[in-house]
């Protein structure tokens, strides 16, 4: 297993590397779906050359980092030459997927414990299954009206509360809610959430929105650059075109975060009551009505 992640990441860095040298490097940081406002490396080239210009960075729309990350940019840019920097991308890049990697392995085992656990706790008390389905119902209405609230930090609480035996899941929805709610949404953002999704492999057979969100994802990804092009280049179309692919975007985001959060509460209530999910040979669905 060691020498498939040594050579799988060994794969990664060059490939990384050699795009970052290669004359689609360009394209790809012109690209609005992958270099924003807020992430920008070119912007911060600027904001650090204003700055050491006597100008003030902050001074319009151009340069959105803080402070403290102004002084680092300006150091690194002062004392490191344009092949370590582009390492250190490489290495940044390597060493987050490292940490994700060992995150989802500690959680799948400590995931594998506590439905063993919670599968004996349900052996031994089956007689209490009337009673946890009226907490159950609560839950799910607990649910549908926090979601209602379409401000991000009206989520923490409820979220924090309910699920707070689940750090993971914890984490993955606040990642997914920063997504949704950034002011300039890009491709890093969703893949960073989205590449903790196999540790939800488990709960899969309880979601219900796959097909809408896979078709809403496919048609931003074709949109978004359509409507990109024909609003700064061809003039042919207006902001409001780009904003309303990009609102599509967010909304197949939540439709999405939902659904794991929905199926997640579901698969709970599936383990803690023995619920058999074949029927007559088949597969059945826990459906909330």
């Amino acid at each position: 297993m060691k020498k498939q992640w040594l050579s799988n990441f060994i794969l990664a860095g060059i490939i990384r590397f050699l795009l970052m040298n290669s004359e689609y490097q360009k394209v790809i940081s012109d690209r609005v779906e992958v270099s924003t406002a807020l992430n920008s490396w070119k912007r911060v080239t600027e904001g650090v050359y204003l700055y050491n210009c006597g100008i003030d960075p902050y001074t319009g729309d151009l340069f959105h980092e803080t402070p403290i990350g102004l002084y680092v940019f300006n150091f690194i840019q002062q004392h490191l030459s344009q092949w370590i920097l582009f390492c250190l991308f490489v290495f940044t890049d390597l060493l987050t997927a490292v940490f994700l990697g060992l995150t989802a392995k500690q959680y799948a085992t400590e995931l594998i414990s506590k439905q063993k656990i919670e599968e004996k706790l349900c052996n031994e008390n089956k007689e209490t299954r009337n009673d946890a389905s009226i907490v159950y119902t609560s839950m799910i209405w607990l649910f549908i009206a926090s979601f209602q609230i379409n401000v991000s930090l009206l989520y923490i609480v409820p979220l924090a509360l309910r699920l707070r035996h689940d750090p993971m899941l914890l984490a993955f929805s606040y990642l997914a809610i920063i997504a949704i709610f950034k002011s300039y949404p890009c491709i890093g953002d969703v893949g960073f959430y989205m590449s903790l999704l196999p540790l939800w492999k488990h709960l899969f057979q309880y979601t219900q929105q796959g097909f809408t969100v896979g078709c809403f994802m496919l048609f931003c990804t074709v949109f978004a650059p359509t409507v990109w092009y024909q609003w700064i280049y061809s003039r042919s179309a207006n902001a409001n075109f780009y904003f309303g692919v990009t609102l599509a975007f967010a909304i197949a985001q939540i439709f999405f975060l939902t659904d794991i959060l929905f199926a997640s509460v579901k698969h709970e209530f599936a383990v803690r009551h023995g619920i058999n999910k074949d029927i007559s040979g088949n597969t059945a669905k826990l459906l909330l009505e």
